[in-house]
Protein backbone atom coordinates (compact mmCIF):
# COMPACT_ATOMS: atom_id res chain seq x y z
CA UNK A 1 0.00 0.00 0.00
CA UNK A 2 1.31 3.44 -0.92
CA UNK A 3 1.40 6.14 1.72
CA UNK A 4 3.04 9.56 2.08
CA UNK A 5 6.17 7.79 3.26
CA UNK A 6 6.84 5.69 0.16
CA UNK A 7 5.93 8.20 -2.54
CA UNK A 8 8.82 8.85 -4.89
CA UNK A 9 9.98 12.40 -5.53
CA UNK A 10 8.08 12.38 -8.83
CA UNK A 11 4.90 10.93 -7.30
CA UNK A 12 4.95 13.54 -4.51
CA UNK A 13 4.83 16.46 -6.96
CA UNK A 14 1.70 18.55 -6.32
CA UNK A 15 0.48 16.43 -3.39
CA UNK A 16 1.23 19.29 -1.00
CA UNK A 17 -1.34 21.62 -2.61
CA UNK A 18 -4.59 19.83 -1.56
CA UNK A 19 -3.05 19.22 1.88
CA UNK A 20 -2.50 22.95 2.29
CA UNK A 21 -6.02 23.66 1.02
CA UNK A 22 -7.33 21.44 3.84
CA UNK A 23 -5.16 23.38 6.31
CA UNK A 24 -6.68 26.65 5.07
CA UNK A 25 -10.19 25.24 5.43
CA UNK A 26 -9.48 24.25 9.03
CA UNK A 27 -8.10 27.75 9.63
CA UNK A 28 -11.25 29.36 8.18
CA UNK A 29 -13.51 27.11 10.29
CA UNK A 30 -11.53 28.08 13.39
CA UNK A 31 -12.07 31.76 12.66
CA UNK A 32 -15.81 31.20 12.15
CA UNK A 33 -16.07 29.45 15.52
CA UNK A 34 -14.18 32.25 17.24
CA UNK A 35 -16.00 35.13 15.56
CA UNK A 36 -19.58 33.85 15.57
CA UNK A 37 -19.69 31.48 18.56
CA UNK A 38 -16.92 32.86 20.81
CA UNK A 39 -15.76 29.25 21.07
CA UNK A 40 -12.06 30.04 21.43
CA UNK A 41 -11.20 26.65 22.92
CA UNK A 42 -12.41 24.53 20.01
CA UNK A 43 -11.28 27.19 17.53
CA UNK A 44 -7.76 26.97 18.96
CA UNK A 45 -7.78 23.18 18.56
CA UNK A 46 -8.79 23.60 14.92
CA UNK A 47 -5.96 26.11 14.43
CA UNK A 48 -3.46 23.58 15.75
CA UNK A 49 -4.88 20.92 13.41
CA UNK A 50 -4.43 23.47 10.61
CA UNK A 51 -0.80 23.91 11.57
CA UNK A 52 -0.27 20.13 11.62
CA UNK A 53 -1.64 19.84 8.08
CA UNK A 54 0.58 22.72 6.94
CA UNK A 55 3.67 20.99 8.35
CA UNK A 56 2.65 17.85 6.45
CA UNK A 57 2.36 19.92 3.25
CA UNK A 58 5.81 21.46 3.83
CA UNK A 59 7.47 18.06 4.36
CA UNK A 60 5.84 16.62 1.23
CA UNK A 61 6.82 19.71 -0.78
CA UNK A 62 10.47 19.53 0.33
CA UNK A 63 10.53 15.79 -0.46
CA UNK A 64 9.07 16.46 -3.91
CA UNK A 65 11.91 18.93 -4.57
CA UNK A 66 14.52 16.28 -3.79
CA UNK A 67 15.48 17.38 -0.26
CA UNK A 68 16.35 14.49 2.05
CA UNK A 69 13.68 15.16 4.68
CA UNK A 70 12.80 11.47 4.94
CA UNK A 71 16.38 10.68 5.96
CA UNK A 72 16.06 12.60 9.24
CA UNK A 73 15.92 10.17 12.14
CA UNK A 74 12.33 9.74 13.33
CA UNK A 75 10.74 12.16 10.86
CA UNK A 76 8.92 9.26 9.16
CA UNK A 77 6.52 9.29 12.12
CA UNK A 78 5.21 12.71 11.07
CA UNK A 79 2.17 11.08 9.43
CA UNK A 80 0.77 9.81 12.73
CA UNK A 81 2.75 11.56 15.47
CA UNK A 82 1.42 15.10 15.83
CA UNK A 83 4.10 16.04 18.37
CA UNK A 84 6.76 15.61 15.68
CA UNK A 85 4.90 18.11 13.50
CA UNK A 86 5.00 20.55 16.41
CA UNK A 87 8.77 19.99 16.71
CA UNK A 88 9.18 20.68 13.00
CA UNK A 89 7.09 23.84 13.43
CA UNK A 90 9.54 24.95 16.15
CA UNK A 91 12.44 24.58 13.69
CA UNK A 92 10.50 26.51 11.05
CA UNK A 93 9.63 29.31 13.47
CA UNK A 94 13.28 29.62 14.51
CA UNK A 95 14.38 29.76 10.88
CA UNK A 96 11.70 32.30 10.02
CA UNK A 97 12.78 34.50 12.92
CA UNK A 98 16.41 34.42 11.81
CA UNK A 99 15.39 35.24 8.24
CA UNK A 100 13.37 38.23 9.46
CA UNK A 101 16.36 39.51 11.42
CA UNK A 102 18.57 39.07 8.34
CA UNK A 103 16.08 40.88 6.09
CA UNK A 104 15.78 43.68 8.66
CA UNK A 105 19.54 44.21 8.72
CA UNK A 106 19.76 44.25 4.90
CA UNK A 107 16.91 46.73 4.65
CA UNK A 108 18.45 49.02 7.28
CA UNK A 109 21.87 48.76 5.65
CA UNK A 110 20.48 49.93 2.32
CA UNK A 111 18.64 52.92 3.76
CA UNK A 112 20.39 56.29 3.36
CA UNK A 113 21.29 58.00 6.63
CA UNK A 114 23.53 60.75 7.91
CA UNK A 115 26.96 59.71 9.18
CA UNK A 116 26.43 61.38 12.57
CA UNK A 117 23.46 59.18 13.22
CA UNK A 118 25.19 55.96 12.20
CA UNK A 119 25.76 54.81 15.77
CA UNK A 120 22.11 55.48 16.67
CA UNK A 121 20.92 53.52 13.63
CA UNK A 122 23.15 50.58 14.57
CA UNK A 123 21.83 50.51 18.14
CA UNK A 124 18.20 50.82 17.01
CA UNK A 125 18.58 48.09 14.40
CA UNK A 126 20.25 45.82 16.94
CA UNK A 127 17.41 46.31 19.42
CA UNK A 128 14.80 45.65 16.73
CA UNK A 129 16.59 42.46 15.67
CA UNK A 130 16.81 41.25 19.28
CA UNK A 131 13.13 42.03 19.83
CA UNK A 132 12.10 40.06 16.74
CA UNK A 133 14.11 37.04 17.79
CA UNK A 134 12.78 37.30 21.34
CA UNK A 135 9.25 37.12 19.92
CA UNK A 136 10.35 34.04 17.98
CA UNK A 137 11.60 32.47 21.23
CA UNK A 138 8.22 33.10 22.85
CA UNK A 139 6.40 31.53 19.90
CA UNK A 140 8.67 28.46 20.03
CA UNK A 141 7.91 28.08 23.74
CA UNK A 142 4.19 28.25 22.92
CA UNK A 143 4.62 25.59 20.23
CA UNK A 144 6.05 23.20 22.81
CA UNK A 145 2.65 23.23 24.53
CA UNK A 146 0.54 22.79 21.39
CA UNK A 147 -0.37 19.13 21.91
CA UNK A 148 -1.65 19.79 25.43
CA UNK A 149 -3.37 22.97 24.27
CA UNK A 150 -5.15 21.12 21.45
CA UNK A 151 -6.46 18.51 23.89
CA UNK A 152 -7.49 21.16 26.43
CA UNK A 153 -9.55 22.85 23.74
CA UNK A 154 -11.52 19.66 23.05
CA UNK A 155 -11.84 17.66 26.26
CA UNK A 156 -13.02 18.20 29.82
CA UNK A 157 -10.59 17.56 32.68
CA UNK A 158 -10.83 17.14 36.43
CA UNK A 159 -8.10 18.51 38.72
CA UNK A 160 -9.74 19.04 42.12
CA UNK A 161 -12.69 20.40 40.12
CA UNK A 162 -14.25 20.07 36.69
CA UNK A 163 -12.36 22.05 34.03
CA UNK A 164 -14.24 22.79 30.83
CA UNK A 165 -12.43 23.51 27.52
CA UNK A 166 -13.65 27.12 27.57
CA UNK A 167 -11.99 27.61 30.97
CA UNK A 168 -8.64 26.13 29.94
CA UNK A 169 -8.17 27.80 26.55
CA UNK A 170 -8.89 31.52 26.29
CA UNK A 171 -9.13 34.19 23.58
CA UNK A 172 -5.50 35.14 24.30
CA UNK A 173 -4.42 31.57 23.46
CA UNK A 174 -6.45 31.65 20.25
CA UNK A 175 -4.79 34.88 19.08
CA UNK A 176 -1.28 33.63 19.89
CA UNK A 177 -1.83 30.32 18.11
CA UNK A 178 -3.41 32.09 15.13
CA UNK A 179 -0.28 34.22 14.68
CA UNK A 180 1.95 31.12 14.71
CA UNK A 181 -0.26 29.32 12.17
CA UNK A 182 -0.25 32.36 9.87
CA UNK A 183 3.55 32.47 10.05
CA UNK A 184 3.70 28.76 9.16
CA UNK A 185 1.38 29.45 6.22
CA UNK A 186 3.83 32.14 5.09
CA UNK A 187 6.73 29.70 5.30
CA UNK A 188 4.87 27.17 3.15
CA UNK A 189 4.14 29.90 0.60
CA UNK A 190 7.81 30.95 0.69
CA UNK A 191 8.88 27.37 -0.06
CA UNK A 192 6.50 27.27 -3.02
CA UNK A 193 7.79 30.64 -4.29
CA UNK A 194 11.49 29.78 -4.11
CA UNK A 195 10.98 26.52 -6.03
CA UNK A 196 8.75 28.13 -8.65
CA UNK A 197 10.72 31.35 -9.18
CA UNK A 198 12.55 32.21 -12.40
CA UNK A 199 16.33 31.96 -12.39
CA UNK A 200 17.13 35.59 -13.29
CA UNK A 201 19.31 38.14 -11.53
CA UNK A 202 16.57 40.25 -9.94
CA UNK A 203 17.07 40.97 -6.20
CA UNK A 204 14.01 38.92 -5.26
CA UNK A 205 15.20 35.87 -7.19
CA UNK A 206 18.72 36.21 -5.82
CA UNK A 207 17.18 36.10 -2.34
CA UNK A 208 15.09 33.05 -3.32
CA UNK A 209 18.20 31.25 -4.57
CA UNK A 210 20.03 32.16 -1.35
CA UNK A 211 17.20 30.70 0.75
CA UNK A 212 16.94 27.60 -1.46
CA UNK A 213 20.66 26.82 -1.12
CA UNK A 214 20.70 27.28 2.65
CA UNK A 215 17.45 25.34 3.10
CA UNK A 216 18.89 22.37 1.21
CA UNK A 217 22.12 22.54 3.26
CA UNK A 218 20.14 22.73 6.49
CA UNK A 219 17.86 19.79 5.65
CA UNK A 220 20.40 17.52 3.93
CA UNK A 221 23.44 18.19 6.12
CA UNK A 222 22.58 19.82 9.45
CA UNK A 223 19.39 17.88 10.17
CA UNK A 224 21.19 14.68 9.21
CA UNK A 225 22.56 14.82 12.77
CA UNK A 226 19.14 15.62 14.25
CA UNK A 227 16.71 13.08 15.65
CA UNK A 228 13.01 13.43 16.34
CA UNK A 229 13.30 10.38 18.59
CA UNK A 230 15.23 12.35 21.21
CA UNK A 231 14.55 15.48 23.21
CA UNK A 232 15.65 18.96 22.11
CA UNK A 233 18.29 19.08 24.86
CA UNK A 234 19.79 15.75 23.73
CA UNK A 235 19.90 17.00 20.14
CA UNK A 236 21.67 20.12 21.34
CA UNK A 237 24.29 18.09 23.24
CA UNK A 238 24.80 15.89 20.17
CA UNK A 239 25.43 18.91 17.94
CA UNK A 240 27.85 20.42 20.48
CA UNK A 241 29.88 17.21 20.65
CA UNK A 242 30.27 17.19 16.87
Amino acid sequence: MQTFLNLSVKQAKGIDEPIFENAQELFQNANLLAEHANSYSKATSLLILSLEETIKAIIIKLHSEGLKVYNIDGVQKFVKDHKIRHQIAQLIETGSGLLEVYDGWIEAKNKPHKFKKQWLNDITNGLQAALKFNNTYQRVEKLKKFNDLKNQGLYTEYRNELILPKDGVLEKDFNEVKEIVERTFNFYRLVRIIYNSNSNNSPSNQRNEYIKIHLKTFVDDVLNEFSFRTSSSENFKKSKSN
